[in-house]
This record gives C-alpha cells, sequence and structure tokens, in this order.
C-alpha cells in the first residue's frame, strides 16, 4: 500500500495551484475535494466539522478557496509541497503528514507573508463502495499561519 499512499499524496501535492479567476477558484474546490471520502472530518485548533455527503466536502472547499481569492489571498499566490511523510497504520489506512509552503503574490493582500505549514492527514484505501481517500485532516498550522499572514490572529 505504501506506493498507493505516495501516489495519492503527490498528486494531491501537485492539485494546488491558486487561482487567478473565479472560475478557476471553483475548479479547484472541485479537485480537491474529490480527495475527500464522504463522512470525512476537518479538525482546525480543537474544532471538529465532520462532512457527510461529498457534496459538503465540495462545498467546502469551493468556498474556502473562492474566498481566499476573493479576499485577495489567493490569486497569483503560490502553494508548493515541500515534503510529505506516509505512515502505514493498517491494510487500509495511513497517516500521512504534509507540508506545504505558501508564498503570496508580490502585489496581493499578504505579499511578503510567506510561510509553511504541515496538515496531517488520514488515508482510507478504497473500499465498501467508497472510494480511496482523505477520512480526516488536522489543519492547526494551516489556519494559524494564514491568519497571522492575513493579520486576523491565528493561535
Amino acid at each position: 500500500m505504501d506506493a498507493q499512499v505516495e501516489a495519492f499524496v503527490k498528486e494531491y501535492g501537485a492539485q494546488w495551484s491558486p487561482p487567478s479567476t473565479s472560475d478557476q477558484a471553483a475548479g479547484l474546490g472541485n479537485r480537491i475535494a474529490s480527495y475527500y471520502r464522504p463522512g470525512m472530518t476537518f479538525f482546525i485548533n480543537g474544532h471538529a466539522m465532520r462532512l457527510e455527503t461529498q457534496e459538503d466536502v465540495t462545498g467546502l472547499m469551493t468556498a474556502e478557496i473562492q474566498g481566499a481569492f476573493e479576499h485577495g489571498v489567493a490569486a497569483g499566490a503560490e502553494l508548493v509541497m515541500r515534503h510529505y511523510s506516509v505512515d502505514i497504520c493498517s491494510p487500509t489506512s495511513a497517516i500521512c503528514q504534509i507540508t506545504f509552503e505558501f508564498k503570496p503574490a508580490k502585489d496581493g493582500r499578504c505579499a511578503g507573508q510567506d510561510f509553511e505549514f504541515t496538515n496531517f492527514y488520514g488515508y482510507r484505501a478504497e473500499g465498501a463502495g467508497v472510494k480511496a481517500g482523505w477520512e480526516f485532516v488536522i489543519r492547526d498550522q494551516e489556519a494559524n499561519e494564514m491568519g497571522r499572514a492575513m493579520g486576523v490572529g491565528g493561535n
């Protein structure tokens, strides 16, 4: 399963090209959401949000990406996967640690506020009629660093 999970992580990391238009933001939201399983849970700074359907996941991811675009954070920015690790937990699951580097556009709202963040993802192999994908993500660093860059705090 190692090779399968690593290929999934690399493919996921390659999807993150920040949008230049609102339509591209919606398309990116749809693509990113396709990597998450229905019933997935987002954890951010001690808060949990469970999304029961694929439509819920798509709605959240699209709203987040379009929101970042509309607030001048995503347009022209660069988000690059810098490092990842995979720890196999069972024949059907793994914990993946992915570090991204965010470089805001030079003329954007967060210009000069480059940062890295690491998210932890729970991977589940295909089974019971559900495709392989993330079933949870812990996004504390992402939320905190983005908040700092935008000047809205963070823990």
